[in-house]
């Protein structure tokens, strides 16, 4: 990364911190499951410089071992008890590959990054109805996030010629999705349903490079 290198490029092992936040929406209300844990991956990619612009591409896999679920807000309108419905994230593989510019100040390089991002893990829905006129019947249903894009900035310092330290935060978006389901048992049973969920991934990411 010193004004005598033309290209960085390397093997990223990372170990790093996320938050995220899902959001499940029902026909009446709408609450967020969260979900904070430790992600590792590593990345690989190759940059060009011209001067002190640095253009680079980068592809990453990783793991998002987030794990999250939570009741329903407020009473139904009707019955005037309690939701019993909970939404839910759960873990997941993670690959993105993203586009970085970036301006080097000697050893120092600061740098932003976009891509695309596809992920295994899942947003859930479960609601067990033990009232009438739903009585003993069970509505459950989970959905991949699938595709999204991420967004990101970071500083990267060269302390040797090989060897590089940087921190990074990157926002991952995957869009809006509808889980559909039918209930089973009961005054549900076969009633089709849609609740509409959104997964957005807050991450710091501290990582090490090793430059071939």
């Amino acid at each position: 990364m010193s004004a005598s290198n033309s290209d960085m490029d390397g093997v990223t092992r990372i170990l790093w911190m996320a938050n995220t936040t899902a959001s499940l929406r029902s026909p009446t209300v709408k609450w967020r499951t969260r979900s904070d844990g430790l992600l590792a991956g590593i990345n690989a990619g190759h940059n060009w410089r011209d001067d002190n612009l640095v253009f680079g591409i980068e592809g990453e896999i990783g793991r998002l071992n987030l794990s999250g679920r939570r009741r329903q807000p407020g009473q139904d309108p009707v019955l005037g008890l309690p939701y019993d419905a909970y939404g839910s994230v759960d873990k997941g593989w993670y690959g993105g590959l993203s586009a970085r510019l970036g301006y080097a100040l000697d050893r120092t390089l600061f740098y932003t990054k976009a891509g695309v991002v596809y992920s295994t893990a899942k947003l859930g829905f479960s609601d067990t109805c033990t009232t009438d006129p739903c009585g003993n019947s069970t509505i459950d249903a989970s959905k991949k996030v699938g595709w999204g894009y991420q967004l990101g900035a970071g500083v990267e310092h060269a302390f040797t010629r090989r060897w590089t330290v940087k921190a990074e935060y990157a926002y991952m978006d995957f869009g809006h999705t509808t889980l559909r389901g039918r209930g089973v048992g009961g005054g549900s049973d076969g009633t089709t349903f849609n609740v509409r969920s959104d997964l957005s991934v807050h991450t710091v990411k501290i990582g090490l490079n090793y430059k071939f």
